[in-house]
């Protein structure tokens, strides 16, 4: 499916459960009511059709009437990081961890951005406040411990493996990282 046809179905969607008469992504503006709620759906139902623009319009409006909408912030940065736009999705990521601390998921989506980027240390960081926040999640360990071998912090990679097999990792998760450690 195309992603012209997406958006067509998408203001199908739209006009059918009776939110608006007319609502291409692109022209989304005060005047129209639509509910926050709706926005959120149309803005995931974008991103699974891989509609990536239309998505960050519905962030934007959102973020546009609530500036500081913690769950659009998060989105609209990971999109941002998909796309390549680093920046931007730091910008957005660390203003969520900073106002909003313990939203685990924002410090999981800001060590990813740094991951990719190749700021391990800056990752490693990221990843270890995901671990207090969310400290039964085996992932965040994972995650760490990636990056600590990146940085060739073999023994914190180490802790950090050993940390999330004992919290229920899957083998296949853990076992290649170990090995990679041990071969070098």
């Amino acid at each position: 499916m195309t992603k012209r046809r997406n958006s067509i179905i998408t203001i199908i969607f739209i006009i059918s459960a009776g939110l608006l008469t007319f609502l291409p992504a692109q022209e989304l503006d005060e005047d129209k009511k639509i509910s926050y709620e709706a926005l959120h759906q149309l803005a995931r139902e974008a991103i699974k059709n891989e509609d990536f623009q239309s998505a960050a319009d519905f962030f934007e409006a959102i973020l546009k009437k609530y500036p500081e909408d913690a769950d659009a912030m998060l989105a609209l940065g990971r999109l941002n990081g998909w796309q390549g736009n680093f920046a931007k999705a730091e910008e957005l990521l660390f203003l969520t961890v900073r106002l909003y601390p313990d939203y685990d998921d924002a410090w999981q989506a800001l060590g990813d951005i740094y991951f990719w980027q190749d700021k391990h240390q800056l990752a490693v960081n990221a990843y270890m406040e995901w671990e207090k926040r969310a400290p039964t999640l085996w992932e965040p360990s994972i995650k760490r411990a990636k990056a600590e071998i990146a940085i060739r912090r073999n023994n914190t990679a180490r802790q950090s493996i050993e940390s999330a097999r004992m919290l229920g990792a899957p083998k296949e998760m853990w076992e290649p990282l170990l090995k990679s450690i041990q071969q070098n």
